[in-house]
């Protein structure tokens, strides 16, 4: 499992678009991701934190390309990103992952939301 974040949000949970690589099998890939919880960061220096639950519902070992929006509360303003990245997920297999923002500024209760940006699933 490789990691890898930018991005910013709080706790209101909301999904996005999605981009389905041929051969992953007919499941959408925004189906495979979910926010499970989205916080203020308690590291100093830090930005808000997301976490993500990833199911591979393919036939197939698949990696995912996910961006996580932090917005502000009412959506009007992305604030920041986190790219993240999951390789090799067999079929059926799950993780987490965590998506963090460089934006210290913003991790405060009430300031952002976390939401889902695009999905990518490859088959590898």
């Amino acid at each position: 499992m490789n990691k890898r974040t930018l991005g910013v949000g709080r706790a209101i949970l909301i999904g996005a678009g999605v981009l389905m690589a041929s051969g992953c099998g007919s499941h959408a890939a925004t189906a495979d991701v979910t926010v499970t919880s989205c916080a203020v960061n308690s590291s100093p220096g830090e930005g808000p934190v997301a976490t993500l639950a990833v199911v591979n519902h393919s036939s197939k070992t698949s990696g995912y390309s996910i961006v996580v929006a932090f917005d502000t509360p009412d959506g009007a303003t992305q604030l920041d990103t986190a790219n993240v990245t999951v390789q090799n997920l067999n079929a059926n297999q799950r993780t987490q992952v965590t998506a963090t923002s460089t934006k210290q500024n913003i991790n405060a209760p009430g300031k952002f939301i976390c939401k889902l940006g695009e999905i990518a699933r490859l088959a590898g």
